[in-house]
């Protein structure tokens, strides 16, 4: 959501490697395991209870929301909770708006100053996300402890305190609510996306194919005692699996444009500040 519609404000030179070592920091210390574990844990108990054929896709979705919702800002939801369902329905609204349709002003860019519907309803539902992270970002501005780091969010947080503290300018001005925003918005819409559409892709391939399922169980169950960050170099025939799906079905079938910062030679061939990539 903010790549498609962010106009670079928020974007510096040291943006990506701050929210690389951020996240970095985060999944090494181990949480993401526990969180992953926990949010599965949440939702298998009410599958067992399932005694007829189900749409697994609110499962699934209730799953890979507490998952990335947990890692970029520290909440986690029941299928009735008010934020789940506003979320989802925020989430469902970008698809349609963003993905459903290409907007006018990714073909011409100055239309986005033109009232179009799609582009107004677009930008509505970017300030209403940027809203609902602001509240959140707040929320930990008031508890920020750095003996208990919880979330993205929190990571951020410190990386900005800690380089104030070091008189890091360049940093600090990167560094700055709205930047903090925009990543963790990034991790949240971006993350539950792809990982959704592309799990109920793997579910719908494997689930007429019992010896793929039964191998990935044996190597699931096979590493299931020593579940590190590092257990997916050891989970060969899943990753295979994986990937095999995200290549039939890509989360997007192609990926936005992106706009430089200015125009480029590539060999020969000269590429301009927008490039619409496929």
């Amino acid at each position: 959501m903010p790549l498609t519609l962010n106009n670079g404000s928020y974007s510096g030179s040291s943006r990506p490697g701050v929210f690389a070592v951020s996240l970095m920091s985060y999944l090494l210390s181990g949480k993401l395991n526990c969180l992953a574990k926990s949010a599965f844990e949440e939702v298998a108990p009410l599958l067992a209870k399932q005694t007829e054929p189900v749409d697994v896709d609110l499962y699934t979705t209730l799953l890979i929301y507490n998952i990335i919702c947990t890692v970029a800002f520290g909440k986690s939801y029941k299928f009735d909770d008010p934020e789940f369902l506003w979320l989802k329905e925020k989430l469902a609204e970008i698809m349609t708006v963003l993905f459903g349709s290409r907007l006018p002003a990714d073909i011409l860019p100055f239309l986005k100053h033109v009232p179009i519907p799609s582009t107004r309803r677009a930008k509505e539902i970017r300030n209403e996300m940027i809203d609902f992270q602001r509240r959140m970002l707040k929320e930990h501005e008031a508890s920020l402890n750095p003996e208990n780091v919880r979330d993205l969010t929190d990571q951020l947080l410190l990386a900005r305190q800690d380089h104030g503290t070091t008189n890091d300018g360049d940093v600090k001005k990167v560094l700055t609510d709205d930047c903090i925003i925009q990543i963790v918005l990034d991790t949240f819409i971006g993350g539950v996306i792809a990982s959704r559409e592309t799990f109920k892709w793997l579910l719908l391939y494997v689930a007429d194919k019992p010896d793929v399922q039964e191998k990935m169980h044996l190597e699931i169950m096979d590493v299931f005692g020593e579940i590190t960050t590092l257990s997916r170099s050891k989970m060969k025939y899943c990753e295979a699996v994986f990937k095999e799906t995200l290549r039939i079905r890509p989360a997007t079938p192609c990926t936005l444009a992106h706009k430089a910062l200015r125009d480029t030679t590539l060999g020969n061939r000269i590429r301009t500040k927008v490039v619409f990539s496929n």
